[in-house]
């Protein structure tokens, strides 16, 4: 997101940033600096788990895609016509959103077979 690409190839970016806890909740400044630079074009949406925060949206992300919480927040929606999910973390977590978004017709992106999805696990 520090980079020209985002920007260059999508008209908008949407950061959920999901945690457990509010203090994992990192790179504040960085994220501040990026809506500054890119107002209009981009949106945060925090997302926190296991205790209530301020400003973000209680919960876990296929729940809050399901529902259209997340939507609403991001003002956008998320459809296999308008939008590319880049999904990085715990590989539970990225199976449940994929699976959520292939209710709505997104696929997994592949080099051979272009897609919706692309993902990238860790631990």
């Amino acid at each position: 997101m520090r980079t020209v690409d985002p920007w260059d190839r999508f008209g908008r970016v949407v950061l959920v940033h999901a945690v457990r806890h509010a203090a994992e909740l990192t790179y504040r400044d960085t994220i501040a600096g990026i809506a500054r630079d890119h107002a209009g074009a981009f949106a945060y949406v925090p997302v926190v788990s296991r205790e209530a925060c301020a400003g973000a949206l209680p919960g876990r992300i296929p729940a809050l895609i399901a529902d259209g919480r997340l939507e609403a927040r991001a003002g956008v929606p998320l459809t296999a016509d308008n939008a590319h999910a880049m999904l990085c973390g715990n590989p539970a977590m990225v199976d449940d959103v994929q699976a959520t978004l292939a209710t709505r017709g997104m696929r997994r992106h592949r080099r051979r077979e272009p897609g919706h999805v692309t993902v990238e696990t860790y631990w």
